[in-house]
């Protein structure tokens, strides 16, 4: 069963519908995550690579 967060990860990765969760078995629900984080981490990986090839004073501020 997927938690909120996980549907939210796949609604805004992938564009699975939120009302079509129910109807996804839960192999799917695995492989659906899977290819979600992986679409994430390239994203994540493109704004790093994106941030560190800009003009730092150009860069949004850090606050962690």
């Amino acid at each position: 069963m997927l938690n909120q967060e996980q549907k939210w990860l796949l609604m805004t990765t992938i564009g699975v519908p939120w009302t079509e969760f129910d109807k996804v078995s839960e192999e799917d629900e695995k492989f659906l995550l899977e290819k979600a984080n992986e679409i994430k981490a390239a994203m994540e990986k493109q704004a790093r690579e994106t941030n560190a090839n800009t003009n730092p004073q150009l860069r949004s501020p850090n606050y962690s």
